[in-house]
């Protein structure tokens, strides 16, 4: 899944060079894991990008809510330079 959206995850992007090379694909499938853990533990510390910029922290349950309305909608965790579609 992550391959197919490289242009969703620019935030992997470490070298600013507008590609995501190997490296940061292999930093954005070991976020995308670790991320699915915590979600699939309940973890709070949610956060999503909505109309006025970032949103949260929420728990897992209503970043799930949102994501059902919006599909396609970004997330990260608090404290984090990532996002993911």
């Amino acid at each position: 899944m992550i391959r197919e959206n490289l242009n969703s995850i620019k935030s992997f992007d470490e070298n600013k060079d507008k590609r995501i090379d190997e490296s940061e694909l292999k930093n954005a499938t070991d976020v995308a894991k670790e991320w699915a853990r915590l979600a699939k533990q309940g973890k709070d510390g949610w956060v999503y990008y909505g109309k006025e910029g970032q949103v949260g922290p929420k728990d897992w349950q209503t970043i799930e809510a949102i994501a059902q309305k919006h599909p396609g909608v970004f997330i990260s965790r608090t404290g984090s330079k990532y996002w993911l579609p």
